[in-house]
């Protein structure tokens, strides 16, 4: 039978002066765990619990958890997110209900904490909502209650791997140095993707989809030589992208000396971040090697014209100019640079900082980088200088071997990295030496968030 904690507004002048206070507890510890062998986020984090939910002050429901933060929510703001299936349709998750139509000086009749930590309110117009308590939580930054604690949002715990979550379930990024990824096995045999194994394919796909997100960067090995394997890839994670290379494009040596872009020729390409000129750049990038031709003995072909793959993690660049040259870190966040470019009979244009913060303005969002499609600064003159001293010192780390990360891709190699965070380049090469060929896409980012969310919650479930 649940233990029903009714509390009935205006029945007691401390409840509703919103007077009581929580139990000291001990906080949940950790509940996510990763084997030695894999990379596998298998659980969430432990949620904290709620201890009791009543009537708060001007209208509001009060939360107090077990970890001394509590929360306030206005009636308002309840009824308009109703969960039940009248109000939400469940298939879709869209909601229903006509939040116009809401009265403004909506009340709760009645408030029930029930055993299972869900929250029963009954409000004046004879409706019934039930919240979790972790959808309560999950939405309770906004609605903290200040002088109740120094509580700020955080991840909801660091598991033992070091590897911090967010309460939605969705790992936090982690930045990485060259290093850190030379400590790591990097590469998932599509073998596994592909395995009649249920157990075996849901894993490979977790496992890749986790170094996706948390990395920014994933290999695959094994992948099949042929026309489209790249498109089938990107499908498995995410929905491919038309932009106005197509759905997938060749990145190979053009026979003509005019070649329309650079990537198609043997030039080195400095490290960058691609598609800044468009409105939103691709999320995800996918390259396929197709081809890997040695005409002439590698070892008479110098280390700097092999056509080297190199990858450098924006986020780690980012807060290492942020710690050692905040001035530099800050005028790199504010200021938008125009991208461009002129690709056949298209032309774009886009306006972005190099540095994009999120909503909080504290964590790095986003990077976009590209020297060669950067247009002329439109700056004041006492600001030229210190923009280019900022852009110099971030190049200077973007091109330290602290930060690159390289590898030559074998024909079947298939990496796939975040556009928005991992830049990536390519030493120069001789095309008298070497025939290399490979095949790419794009993909939105939300659409592999969408996918990921997918692939965690059926992890959960078996």
């Amino acid at each position: 039978m649940l233990r029903r904690l009714i509390q009935r507004v205006g029945s007691s002048p401390a409840v509703s002066a919103g007077l009581l206070r929580p139990t000291r507890r001990q906080q949940p510890g950790p509940a996510l765990a990763r084997t030695a062998a894999s990379s596998t986020l298998e659980n969430l984090a432990s949620e904290p619990a709620l201890i009791q939910a009543m009537p708060g002050a001007s209208g509001t429901l009060r939360a107090v958890w077990d970890d001394s933060v509590a929360s306030q929510y206005h009636y308002l703001w309840l009824r308009d997110n109703c969960r039940c299936a009248s109000c939400v349709d469940a298939g879709t998750l869209q909601k229903l209900l006509d939040t116009p139509t809401i009265p403004l000086d909506t009340r709760a009749a009645e408030i029930s904490t029930l055993d299972g930590g869900d929250v029963h309110v009954r409000w004046g117009d004879g409706h019934t909502s039930t919240y979790s308590a972790e959808w309560l939580r999950d939405h309770a930054e906004p609605f903290l209650v200040d002088g109740h604690s120094n509580y700020a949002p955080q991840p909801a715990a660091t598991p033992s791997d070091g590897v911090p979550h967010l309460r939605s379930g969705i790992p936090q990024p982690v930045s990485w140095k060259a290093a850190d990824l030379r400590r790591k096995e990097m590469f998932i045999a599509y073998s596994d993707l592909m395995s009649s194994d249920s157990a075996v394919s849901q894993q490979a796909l977790l496992d890749l989809s986790n170094n996706i997100r948390l990395n920014g960067l994933a290999f695959l090995k094994g992948v099949p030589l042929e026309e489209d394997s790249v498109l089938h890839v990107a499908e498995m994670v995410a929905i491919p992208k038309e932009t106005c290379y197509g759905s997938k494009f060749d990145v190979v040596q053009e026979a003509t000396r005019n070649v329309s872009h650079l990537a198609y020729s043997g030039a080195e390409l400095d490290l960058h971040t691609d598609m800044n000129y468009r409105e939103k750049s691709p999320g995800l990038q996918f390259l396929h090697c197709m081809e890997l031709n040695w005409v002439k003995p590698v070892d008479e072909v110098p280390s700097g014209r092999q056509g080297l793959s190199i990858f450098v993690d924006g986020l780690a660049v980012a807060d290492h100019l942020r710690r050692n040259n905040l001035p530099a870190f800050h005028l790199l966040s504010s200021t938008p640079v125009t991208f461009s470019i002129r690709y056949k009979e298209y032309t774009y244009t886009q306006q972005v900082p190099i540095i994009c913060l999120g909503k909080n303005e504290e964590e790095v969002a986003e990077v976009h980088l590209n020297n060669r499609n950067m247009s002329p600064l439109q700056l004041p003159p006492n600001m030229i200088m210190p923009f280019y001293a900022a852009y110099k010192s971030f190049y200077d780390c973007v091109r330290s071997d602290d930060f690159r990360y390289t590898h030559q891709l074998q024909p079947g190699e298939l990496v796939i990295f975040n556009n928005r965070r991992v830049m990536h380049g390519r030493t120069a090469y001789d095309p008298s030496a070497l025939e290399r060929r490979l095949q790419g896409c794009y993909s939105d980012l939300d659409e592999f968030l969408s996918k990921y969310r997918s692939v965690l919650r059926a992890s959960r479930s078996s």
